[in-house]
């Protein structure tokens, strides 16, 4: 999943959390989740709103700085595929 920190006026780990929530209630694997951002430097600033997580949701989360270039997403779609195809 990508997902932009800001998006819809909603903050992003408001929205990391509530999937984090419904993936323990209906006892999923974790999603890997990519946050993207053009407002942080570096993944130590990006975790900094999730810190205070004690419920794991820090797990499977990766990171991406704006601009993204569309080969990075189709790196990341096709390394997926290959690993989950049967």
């Amino acid at each position: 999943m990508f997902m932009d920190m800001d998006v819809l006026n909603i903050y992003g780990a408001s929205v990391v959390e509530r999937i984090r929530e419904w993936e323990q209630k209906k006892k999923l694997k974790m999603t890997d989740i990519y946050l993207i951002s053009g407002n942080y430097f570096n993944e130590e600033e990006i975790q900094i709103p999730l810190k205070s997580d004690s419920k794991g949701l820090l797990a499977n989360l990766k990171y991406m700085k704006k601009p993204v270039e569309v080969k990075e997403i189709s790196h990341i779609v096709e390394e997926y595929r290959q690993k989950n195809v049967q």
